[in-house]
């Protein structure tokens, strides 16, 4: 094996031009996917912040209809044993609906309809 004392650019060996474009090459395709890798992995965390931001405003949307559902649930029950208004006897207009239930969310439609309840 030859032995270098001094080495200077001129005397190490040099690579074939053909070879230093391959690298070349090869280096920018590298430089390439990493890239197009990072933008994907910036396009997910955008998405997964957007998800989060959708799903917290339905979480607050979600406890404030339950909220909501229950206030009318309590007046509806404060308001039945003066209720002077027949519920239907029989089988709901809509299948697989509790007929009671519709007649009852009926009423409170009414009720709310005809700003006895606010």
């Amino acid at each position: 094996p030859p032995h270098f004392t001094t080495s200077t650019a001129s005397q190490l060996p040099r690579d074939p031009p053909e070879r230093v474009c391959q690298r070349r090459q090869r280096n920018r395709d590298a430089a390439r996917r990493s890239r197009k890798k990072q933008t994907e992995r910036a396009d997910v965390l955008h998405e997964v912040s957007t998800l989060e931001t959708s799903n917290a405003a339905y979480v607050k949307e979600i406890a404030e209809l339950k909220k909501e559902l229950q206030h009318y649930t309590t007046i509806l029950k404060e308001h039945e044993p003066h209720c002077t208004v027949q519920c239907l006897p029989g089988p709901s207009p809509y299948p697989g609906f509790n007929a009671q239930v519709f007649n009852k969310l009926s009423v409170m439609s009414l009720l709310y309809y005809s700003n006895v309840i606010t």
